[in-house]
């Protein structure tokens, strides 16, 4: 592969993989998920187990070291998300 491309790759693969932290900070800070589009972080995680697939198919070591990462961290906050859906759930429930 062209050094250029490679550079270009890792640099896509850092930014991917780090892209959930700023979402995991505010989570950390404020302790509340609430803002937070189950969806959304489904879908990227989706996306990103997707791309490692195929980094893996393609044997391509910048793809599934970055993809593994970012489809980790959008893991946790989906995680997160369905926790905190439950706990509400649970709380309106003996609130009832």
């Amino acid at each position: 592969m062209d050094i250029f491309f490679e550079v270009i790759s890792y640099i896509a693969g850092i930014s991917l993989a780090i892209s959930a932290v700023p979402q995991i900070i505010v989570i950390i800070k404020e302790r509340s998920v609430r803002g937070v589009s189950l969806f959304t972080m489904l879908l990227l995680m989706i996306g990103n187990y997707a791309w490692l697939a195929y980094g893996i198919y393609h044997h391509i070591i910048s793809m599934i070291v970055f993809d593994s990462i970012s489809g980790t961290l959008f893991l946790i906050v989906s995680l997160l998300k369905i926790i905190d859906n439950i706990k509400q759930t649970k709380n309106k429930q003996i609130a009832s």
